[in-house]
């Protein structure tokens, strides 16, 4: 099973002009050109079952991506960043090398400084295993994170 790194948050974005539905577009295109800057390879977004965004790049060959909707009504928003190559059993049965956490750490590294910057992301908790929102951090440092995944 791929390593799923997930974020609450609540914040209210600006409108895009030409891409009003569904909210979002702002930071989709926020975190694009994020993902542009430490050189991932590929970083492009796009609407996410017409429900929200995300962002899909290679980090360190490895395909990953940011996905991000509101989840409830109001100014609450969901996201997580996770791997998108074979994992485990399939990824040797295909010849692939297993994907490790550490593309996943380093994206989401991306994403927690793109929302510390926002002044209207506030109430940010990030986890590992479980709802954000019951068992989460402020801070991805304080994730007990897989030995690979250190940055």
């Amino acid at each position: 099973m791929a390593l799923r790194v997930m974020a609450t948050f609540e914040a209210k974005f600006a409108a895009d002009d030409e891409f009003p539905h569904p909210e979002g577009c702002y930071l989709a295109r926020k975190l694009e050109r994020a993902c542009r800057e430490p050189g991932f390879a590929e970083a492009s977004f796009d609407n996410w079952r017409d429900c929200g965004w995300y962002v899909s790049c290679l980090v360190e060959a490895s395909p990953t991506w940011i996905c991000f909707a509101r989840y409830t009504p109001g100014e609450q928003w969901q996201l997580f960043v996770e791997s998108r190559g074979p994992s485990g059993f399939i990824a040797r049965l295909l010849g692939k090398a297993p994907v490790t956490a550490r593309p996943v750490h380093r994206l989401a590294s991306v994403v927690e400084a793109v929302l510390r910057k926002e002044s209207s992301v506030s109430a940010l908790h990030w986890s590992l295993t479980a709802d954000p929102r019951k068992s989460g951090v402020q801070s991805l440092a304080e994730l007990q994170w897989p030995e690979n995944a250190s940055a």
